[in-house]
């Protein structure tokens, strides 16, 4: 049975980069989104340690998950931001 990891990445309350998080020993890959806030988030994954990003979905509601790519590396950047707080959760399965 797979153990199931759950963590916070780093809440976004201005336009800027997130903390890149290393997700390479997980299967099934997802973000949750939340909070109030008025701004667009983007979603964006490594493949390659964070030496390459590639974007993965942009979005302006809280409230969604999103089930990413294969990938060792996750963040999530605020690309316009006008006011609140955007909170961020990760998960997965770890390999066996």
């Amino acid at each position: 049975m797979a153990k199931l990891r759950v963590g916070n990445m780093q809440d976004l309350d201005a336009a800027e980069n997130g903390t890149a998080i290393y997700v390479g020993d997980l299967e099934n890959v997802y973000i949750h989104l939340s909070g109030t806030f008025v701004g667009t988030i983007k979603f964006q994954v490594s493949t390659d340690l964070g030496t390459t990003w590639l974007e993965f979905e942009s979005h302006t509601a809280a409230a969604l998950s999103a089930k990413l790519p294969p990938c060792n590396k996750i963040r999530a950047i605020c690309s316009a931001y006008t006011s609140g707080t955007a909170k961020l959760q990760y998960g997965g399965d770890v390999r066996a």
